[in-house]
């Protein structure tokens, strides 16, 4: 017996074929750069900004499977990188002046204090979960 549910994702060959590769290609870059997983992505949106899909519906947006979404300004943020460039592949990926947000440069200086004065240089361990802390704090 065959399988005989629906492709999913735009007809091959189609405008929106192209424009969901494209998007799903920016999608990636985006997850890279920001060293991310579909799954953490998922996980962010819930927690940070309350916004429910389910875990294919970002990996369909990973894989080019859709050519928008109606998260892409939430997603442009976590994944620090220009929403404009996220949603039409126009512009730059990040603010090519390469400066942080201070909020992003608080953040650093803060790390950078633990790991000098508080916490032991022998203990990873204890660097990574005061790292994840933080980082639920911001995101």
């Amino acid at each position: 017996m065959g399988d005989k549910r629906k492709p999913r994702g735009p007809k091959p060959g189609t405008e929106n074929w192209t424009r969901a590769e494209a998007f799903g290609a920016r999608m990636s870059a985006a997850l890279h750069h920001a060293r991310l997983t579909p799954a953490d992505l998922h996980r962010r949106l819930a927690h940070v900004h309350g916004i429910h899909v389910s875990r294919s519906t970002v990996y369909d947006a990973c894989n080019g499977l859709v050519a928008r979404t109606r998260f892409t300004m939430e997603i442009a943020e976590i994944c620090g990188v220009n929403t404009r460039w996220l949603a039409t592949g126009e512009g730059y990926m990040f603010d090519i002046t390469g400066r942080l947000s201070s909020k992003e440069a608080a953040m650093r200086d803060i790390k950078r204090l633990l790991r000098q004065h508080i916490i032991p240089p022998n203990r990873a361990d204890l660097v990574r979960q005061a790292d994840e802390f933080l980082d639920t704090l911001v995101d």
